[in-house]
């Protein structure tokens, strides 16, 4: 290995005239130097270290990366709402379903018949399912 100071010392002393072998020297360094560099720079593998323009790709890659994560949130987030109204909507029609059995079962109802009560619920559940599309839009 090159003494770096040694090499220092030798310029310093006739900076007009540089010898063979500390040219040689040098360029060793550098080759020495640059095969370090590359292997510290390599964090994804060896693979990369013939690619062109590297560190664009890398930079391009993690973007997508990143890109596809916020995408994957706005997914989950997305699913989590949808959960949450499919969840509302069950209580909504469970509610529907068993105020519609109050007044079935009530002294003074109607004698539509279990056919008619069940038909009367889904009714209830389709104009309420409408009045609520009517809120959103």
């Amino acid at each position: 290995m090159t003494d770096h100071t040694d090499i220092g010392q030798r310029l310093e002393k006739d900076k007009w005239h540089i010898t063979a072998v500390d040219a040689e020297d040098a360029i060793a360094e550098i080759t020495r130097l640059r095969a370090e560099l590359a292997a510290v720079n390599n964090e994804f593998g060896s693979q990369t270290t013939d690619w062109p323009e590297a560190w664009k790709r890398v930079a391009e890659i993690k973007d997508i990366s990143q890109q596809r994560w916020v995408e994957c949130e706005r997914l989950r987030a997305e699913a989590e709402a949808l959960r949450n109204l499919a969840a509302e909507e069950r209580d909504q029609c469970a509610m529907t379903v068993w105020m519609t059995l109050q007044e079935a079962t009530a002294d003074d109802a109607d004698d539509m018949g279990l056919d008619g009560w069940m038909r009367e619920a889904e009714r209830r559940i389709r104009d309420r399912a409408i009045d609520a599309t009517k809120g959103t839009t």
